[in-house]
């Protein structure tokens, strides 16, 4: 009996180890792996991130302005710009993407036919060992104006890309009848910097 006893007390301390040791090894293990992944995010060393759901933060909206032939009717409004380096809160620009592209135009005399693109370069992520220019041409669709003058407009979404220190232009060409026509077109560019 005393035998039985025994036998029967060693079996249930090796039973009672065996159910420690499996209820305490997972919290044991799960503390070991959270020691490996812990994440410092602090002000000397942060951690990049990126809201892809939020490209507004550092938002680019600008106006361009040709006339053909050239003359002020633009006043100060450039035909283009270049890409700058740092953001008007001082961040670095990696890229500018542009998103959005419109056009208004007022025209005398009889335009026939009338074509616009914007240009632009990014140099990185070369194809064939070259970085060749970007080029979006815009659709026109001429409107009902006044006092015999029409007014072609247009707006385009676009997916483009610019590097900073490259220029960003708009480019405008048409043909006319006799007399000859004048063609102001202004264009608003939407988009925004690239910054982490």
């Amino acid at each position: 009996m005393r035998l039985m006893k025994r036998l029967l007390m060693g079996i249930g301390a090796v039973a009672l180890a065996g159910t420690l040791l499996t209820l305490l090894a997972p919290k044991a293990v799960h503390a070991a792996v959270a020691a490996l992944v812990e994440v410092a995010n602090t002000p000397a060393n942060p951690v990049p991130n990126a809201d892809v759901n939020a490209p507004g933060e550092e938002p680019l909206q600008t106006q361009i302005c040709l006339t053909t032939p050239i003359s002020s009717d633009c006043g100060s409004t450039p035909s283009g710009f270049v890409v700058p380096a740092t953001t008007s809160d001082g961040l670095s620009i990696k890229r500018l993407v542009i998103e959005q592209i419109s056009a208004s135009c007022s025209e005398t005399g009889t335009v026939t036919s009338l074509q616009a693109y914007l240009g632009f370069q990014m140099n990185e992520n070369q194809v064939n060992g070259s970085a060749f220019p970007g080029i979006i041409y815009l659709p026109f669709t001429p409107t009902p104006g006044n006092l015999g003058a029409k007014n072609p407009v247009s707006s385009a979404t676009t997916r483009a890309y610019a590097d900073p220190g490259t220029e960003v232009t708009m480019h405008q060409e048409f043909s006319t009848t006799s007399p000859p026509a004048t063609l102001v077109c202004n264009y608003t560019v939407v988009g925004y910097y690239v910054t982490h």
